[in-house]
Formats: structure tokens, C-alpha cells, sequence
């Protein structure tokens, strides 16, 4: 089920999903296409990643970068 709020969703929604056990999940349609094609565009202050590689599965995150119990709320 899709519902289109600009801003803030109403209480009344986040009630009624509640109680349908219902996860609210914010998505950009916009942001997701323009990432599966690679047309992001790169900041000024990219970094090339043969300089940084990103992090194995098997590596520590920080805790500051670890999702949370809310975040994972947000996504489920």
C-alpha cells in the first residue's frame, strides 16, 4: 500500500497503521531511479574509493554509524 504525504503525516495514519501492524516507510521514487541508473551526481568532496574502499560485512561499524532500533523500525 502506497500513501502520498508531502510532509508530515497525518496522526490518524500512523494510528490506523498501527493497528493494522503496518510499517511506515519514507522512499524518494525519485532518488531510488536516479541511483539505479548511477546519474547521482558526486559532490566536491567525493572521495575515490581505490583512496577509501568501503567496509566488508565482517568489519566493526562505529557506533555512531550502527542503525538504531528506530531506524530499523523505519525500514521494516
Amino acid at each position: 500500500m502506497e500513501i502520498k504525504v508531502n510532509e508530515h503525516t497525518p496522526h490518524w495514519i500512523t494510528d490506523l497503521a498501527a493497528r493494522r501492524s503496518l510499517s511506515l516507510v519514507r522512499i524518494s521514487k525519485y532518488v531510488q531511479s536516479i541511483e539505479a541508473f548511477g546519474l547521482a551526481p558526486r559532490s566536491v568532496f567525493h572521495v575515490n574509493e581505490a583512496d577509501y574502499p568501503p567496509p566488508t560485512p565482517n568489519e566493526e561499524q562505529p557506533l555512531q554509524q550502527r542503525p538504531t532500533q528506530h531506524d530499523a523500525s523505519l525500514t521494516a
